[in-house]
């Protein structure tokens, strides 16, 4: 049997090893020991959930013949077709990238007075703030796109207002988006971006758009445009860029592939997070759970065919 190695144990990873397993030697490698749905930490950052509710260990993959392996991911040598970590060299047949994009809040000067959303650690911060705020603003601060979740920003902008509302704070409180996108979800449409403005607008909660941060302050936001604001709790969405140990495969930040989600590198796919695909109008492919998983499905599919001498097909998005 041919072996497939699979790097990122998210979404794409672990849809990409369930359809494979079957069919191939299925080796999945992740950092991580346990799977949490990023979509958990809006939750806790709610107060809605702890952040161990919803883990589930890797472990029980072996259950499905899955070979799952916690190490970091050191270098991948395209020519040997070996991916080295920090346990030992793995070799493959077939290798898919599924490794996400990380934040990377560092490039933006003064992100440390922010809390981070896409953090677990960053979302229990915000829901002790929440509980302690009484009156003042907040300010949920989109610094850079493509960033993952589109929706995310918009969903923690309700989840707070809905929050303080029921600690009896909501009429002291301001809360605003600021983003350097022209509308919400630019890659939904206007349709889809005029509805949240919409929805926002009827909460209270102000939306700034074609806002540009360039440096975060204590209780202040800078931004490119001249202006500056004043807040008392700054939530911050980062940058988000490929992981390390794939930036040589990438173009800019994240990885190039075709119709078939294959890189430019034989039997070498990438799918999810760590991907860039562009759309029909330009604009690229949002970086969402769902079609991570859709992506992982064609490949699968294409590995199956080509090792059985069938049709393959493309990703439509």
């Amino acid at each position: 049997m041919k072996n497939v190695l699979i790097l990122g144990a998210g979404f794409g990873g672990l849809t990409a090893a369930n359809l494979l397993a079957k069919h191939c030697n299925v080796t999945l490698i992740d950092r991580n020991s346990t799977y949490c749905m990023s979509l958990n930490k809006l939750w806790v950052m709610a107060g809605k959930r702890s952040p161990q509710e919803y883990e589930k260990p890797y472990f029980l993959l072996k259950k499905k013949k899955i070979n799952f392996i916690k190490t970091e991911i050191a270098a991948i040598d395209l020519e040997r077709k070996i991916v080295e970590t920090s346990e030992r060299g793995f070799s493959y047949d077939y290798l898919i990238i599924g490794m996400g994009a990380e934040p990377v809040p560092q490039v933006i000067p003064g992100f440390d007075n922010a809390y981070n959303l896409y953090t677990m650690q960053g979302a229990q911060q915000i829901n002790n703030a929440l509980r302690r705020i009484e009156r003042g603003k907040i300010a949920i601060l989109i610094c850079r796109t493509p960033f993952k979740c589109p929706a995310a920003p918009y969903e923690a902008a309700f989840l707070i207002e809905e929050y303080l509302r029921k600690m009896k704070t909501r009429n002291n409180i301001e809360i605003s988006v600021y983003t350097p996108e022209p509308q919400p979800m630019p890659v939904a449409g206007k349709v889809i971006g005029e509805k949240i403005k919409q929805l926002l607008s009827e909460k209270g909660i102000s939306y700034l758009p074609n806002y540009k941060i360039i440096e975060i302050g204590k209780n202040s936001l800078k931004f490119e445009n001249g202006e500056n604001k004043d807040c008392d709790l700054i939530i911050g969405i980062p940058p988000h860029s490929a992981p390390a140990a794939i930036k040589h495969l990438c173009d800019e930040n994240f990885i190039s592939v075709d119709k078939k989600l294959q890189t430019k590198f034989n039997n070498v796919f990438a799918i999810g997070d760590c991907t860039a695909i562009k759309l029909a109008d330009g604009k690229l492919l949002p970086k969402a759970g769902v079609l991570a998983e859709e992506e992982a499905k064609v490949v699968a599919h294409n590995i199956i065919a080509e090792i059985n001498g069938t049709e393959k097909i493309s990703f439509n998005g």
